[in-house]
């Protein structure tokens, strides 16, 4: 089953519009992942509380965070 993923707001994107051209590859990747698993390593997703998630990860020393939550079977970022 393949997960839809839902930007909430311009948060994402304006986020995404920031990082250089290579940077936000690293942050799709684990979406990617996201959209296709039912379990990934903590080294990528984090439960933060309640129904909140973290995708960390790191590029060049900088280190992205991007927080997400279940809906439904959606990914909402």
């Amino acid at each position: 089953m393949k997960r839809e993923i839902i930007a909430f707001g311009d948060y994402y994107d304006n986020l995404m519009k920031t990082l250089s051209a290579t940077e936000p590859k690293k942050v799709h990747y684990i979406l990617d992942l996201l959209q296709i698993r039912n379990r990934i390593s903590t080294k990528f997703v984090i439960f933060i509380r309640d129904s909140l998630y973290e995708i960390r990860t790191m590029y060049h020393g900088n280190i992205y965070r991007v927080f997400f939550i279940f809906d439904e079977g959606r990914i909402v970022v």
